[in-house]
């Protein structure tokens, strides 16, 4: 690619990434209040909190108060909740296509293990097509132990350091 068409594109790139609206750029340099966002790294920005279920004093943080509520608990006078999304996905609220259950805003849904019994599966059948070929060599099959032993020795140290 040359590099006047390197350039154009990025130019072009760039244009159209500053005409997006801000909320289409979630967690950028000045997200919105509320925004959950996920990072690659076990610890929260500056001005970012865990959604860890916490309890946060409504006086401390009277406009992420003023959105949430006491939707993720609080003791409906001095403290709100925040989320709690250790070991959970987030859910979009509503009821989605082909769904059956309409799910509320801040609904704690799901469990984190499910056994299925063969009788909850679908059916299903697996087909495999080969050729078969005939060898130029003899093949021989002999069974071998389940566990291969390494007859290398290690040393720690060199011999030639002994």
């Amino acid at each position: 690619m040359s590099l006047k068409r390197s350039l154009r594109l990025a130019a072009t790139a760039a244009v159209m990434l500053g005409a997006l609206p801000l909320s289409a750029q979630a967690c950028n340099t000045e997200p919105y209040i509320g925004t959950v966002c996920t990072f690659a790294f076990d610890w929260c920005p500056q001005g970012y909190l865990p959604a860890d279920g916490r309890l946060l004093q409504i006086r401390e943080y009277t406009a992420l108060f003023g959105l949430v509520g006491f939707r993720y608990g609080g003791d409906q006078q001095n403290t709100f909740g925040i989320p709690d999304l250790r070991g959970r996905t987030p859910v979009g609220k509503g009821l989605g296509t082909g769904l059956t259950q309409s799910i509320a805003m801040g609904q704690v849904i799901g469990q984190q293990e499910l056994t299925l019994a063969p009788a909850q599966l679908p059916a299903h059948t697996h087909t495999a097509a080969f050729t078969p070929t005939t060898a130029a060599l003899p093949s021989r099959f002999r069974p071998a132990p389940a566990t291969w032993r390494w007859r290398r020795r290690c040393r720690s140290v060199p011999r030639s350091a002994r």
